[in-house]
């Protein structure tokens, strides 16, 4: 019996100190979790890894790291980020954009962040038809060059010009007069 009461004391011993109290760490549980890691789900505790600290349930809004120590960017809408790269996870402010929302949006030209839609759809419309009538003109020139008529010299066929028209082999008294 003595036997299975020191085997269990053993037990225990090992067992607690693999863990730290919910809240602390280190090599000998004497340092605290962060105030920024999250509470344990239907806890009032918190708890990180025994060696590194790290928030095991992740970090309480607007704060990332390991450790929970750094600030999430206050461009994060709801200053809500990723807890390992602290990337804002809902997007950005209004005015801010990129990963980490420090990036200001360019405003000095206001009238180059206005679009009218109907005017883009305009410009495309008549490229389009820009595009088309080029096309157009290009299949006509190629088909009326292809249809016309060629041309060749023909000789000329007036009787009385062909009479007149010395003839090959025929001297000019050789022809009658009358």
């Amino acid at each position: 019996m003595c036997l299975t009461c020191l085997l269990i004391a053993v037990v225990l011993f090992v067992a607690d100190a693999d863990q730290c109290q919910w809240g602390k760490f280190g090599q000998n549980c004497e340092r605290n979790c962060s105030c920024n890691c999250a509470l344990v789900k239907n806890n009032t505790a918190k708890h990180c890894n025994k060696t590194s600290g790290e928030c095991s349930e992740g970090c309480l809004p607007g704060w990332c790291g390991t450790d929970c120590k750094k600030t999430c960017s206050v461009n994060c809408l709801n200053q809500i980020c990723n807890q390992h790269n602290g990337y804002c996870t809902l997007g950005c402010q209004e005015n801010y954009t990129g990963p980490l929302c420090y990036i200001a949006k360019d405003f000095s030209n206001p009238d180059a962040c206005k679009c009218d839609s109907s005017e883009t759809y305009l410009a495309v419309a008549l490229g389009v038809l820009a595009l088309l009538n080029v096309i157009g003109a290009v299949v006509w020139c190629v088909r009326f060059i292809r249809r016309r008529p060629t041309y060749t010299k023909k000789p000329n066929k007036n009787p009385v010009l062909e009479a007149l028209r010395p003839q090959p082999g025929i001297e000019l008294e050789d022809v009658p007069t009358t």
